[in-house]
C-alpha cells in the first residue's frame, strides 16, 4: 500500500510538472508575441509619459505646498507681531482711562470736601452770631443787675432801659461783668503799653526762628510795621501771643495770614487795621505819634458811649469753635 502510494504521488508530481512546463512555455510564446505588438509599445510609451508628467506635477504640487506652507507662518507671524501690539495699545488706554478716573475721583472728592468745608463754616458763623447775641443778652443782664445794686434803683424805673443804659458801665460792677468799652476806652490802656514799651527809632525788635517758615514771614511782615513788633511772641509753630490775645497763623500760597473772629486775613490788612489790632487785644495806634495821647482833663464831660465796634473781642467760646474748627 506504501508503495502504491508513492508512486501515484509521484505520478500526480510528474503531471504537475509537465502542466508547469506547458504554462512556462504558454507565457513565453505570450511574451513573444506582444513584442512584437505596436500597439502595445505606444500603449508602454504613453504610459511612461503619464508616469514622467506625474512625477513632475507631483514636484510642482510638493514645491508651491512648502512656499505657501512658508507664507503662512510669515501670515502667522504677523498676526502675533499684530496681537501683542494691540494689547500693548490697549494697555495704555486702559492705563489713560484708569488715570482720567482717578482724577476724575479726585476733583469729586475735592469738591465734595469743598461742599462740606462751605457746610461746616456756615454752620460756625451761625453758632458765633448765636454766641455773641448770647453774650450781649448776658451782659445787659449783668450791668442791669450790677446798676440796681450799685444805684439802688427801683424795678418800675429799670424796666426798660434804653439803649443807652443798657450800653453805660456801671461805676463799680462785679469781677466778672463784662461791660462795653468806648473807642477811647480801649485805645487808652493800649497807648499806654505802646508808650512804655515801643521800640525807639521805629525798629524791628522780633527775633524770629529762621527754620519756621511761617514766623519768618511774620518778621517781614513786622518790618513793615516795626511799631508793633514788641507786641508779638512765638509760642509754638503757628501759634503766637500778640498783646494779651493768643493768634493762629499760617502760610497761604506763600503769604502770612491770621485768624481774626474766625477767618483767616492777610497779616498786612491785620496789622494796618487799628479795628483788628484792638480786637485782638493788641495796640490800637497805627503810628508813634498816636501811641501816647494827652490824658483827658478831670473837667473834661465824659464822651457818649458808641456803639459796639464792628468786630467784636472774641470770647472764650469763640476760642473754642476757632480751636475746632482749625483741627
Amino acid at each position: 500500500q506504501l508503495r502504491e502510494l508513492v508512486l501515484g504521488g509521484a505520478g500526480r508530481v510528474k503531471g504537475l510538472e509537465e502542466e508547469r512546463a506547458r504554462l512556462e512555455q504558454a507565457v513565453a510564446d505570450l511574451q513573444r508575441g506582444q513584442a512584437h505588438d505596436p500597439a502595445l509599445q505606444e500603449l508602454r510609451l504613453a504610459n511612461a509619459t503619464l508616469e514622467q508628467r506625474n512625477a513632475d506635477l507631483q514636484q510642482e504640487l510638493q514645491t508651491a505646498t512648502n512656499e505657501q506652507q512658508g507664507l503662512v507662518e510669515q501670515m502667522n507671524a504677523a498676526i502675533r507681531q499684530s496681537e501683542l501690539e494691540i494689547q500693548r495699545l490697549q494697555g495704555e488706554v486702559a492705563a489713560q482711562d484708569g488715570g482720567s478716573q482717578e482724577l476724575l475721583d479726585l476733583r469729586a472728592s475735592l469738591a465734595e470736601s469743598d461742599r462740606r468745608v462751605e457746610t461746616q463754616t456756615q454752620e460756625i458763623s451761625t453758632l458765633t452770631a448765636q454766641v455773641e447775641s448770647l453774650t450781649r443778652e448776658v451782659q445787659e443782664q449783668k450791668d442791669l443787675v450790677a446798676q440796681l445794686q450799685t444805684n439802688g434803683t427801683k424795678p418800675e424805673e429799670t424796666k426798660s432801659p434804653t439803649r443807652t443804659q443798657r450800653a453805660a458801665p456801671a461805676a463799680t460792677s462785679s469781677p466778672t461783668a463784662r461791660t462795653p468799652r468806648t473807642p477811647a476806652d480801649r485805645k487808652a490802656p493800649a497807648a499806654k503799653a505802646a508808650s512804655t514799651a515801643a521800640p525807639a527809632g521805629g525798629k524791628n525788635v522780633y527775633k524770629p526762628k529762621k527754620e519756621d517758615e511761617v514766623d519768618m514771614l511774620l518778621f517781614e511782615a513786622l518790618n513793615r510795621f516795626p511799631h508793633r513788633s514788641h507786641l508779638w511772641q512765638r509760642e509754638t509753630p503757628g501759634k503766637y501771643k500778640y498783646g494779651t490775645k493768643k493768634l493762629y497763623c499760617k502760610a497761604i500760597n506763600g503769604k502770612l495770614s491770621v485768624r481774626v473772629s474766625g477767618e483767616y486775613v492777610p497779616i498786612d490788612t491785620f496789622l494796618a487795621n487799628d479795628e483788628y489790632a484792638a480786637s485782638a487785644g493788641g495796640a490800637a495806634a497805627s503810628s508813634p505819634a498816636a501811641a501816647s495821647p494827652a490824658a483827658p482833663s478831670p473837667a473834661t464831660p465824659a464822651p457818649e458811649p458808641s456803639p459796639p465796634p464792628a468786630k467784636p473781642r472774641m470770647s472764650t467760646f469763640d476760642d473754642y469753635l476757632n480751636q475746632q474748627y482749625s483741627a
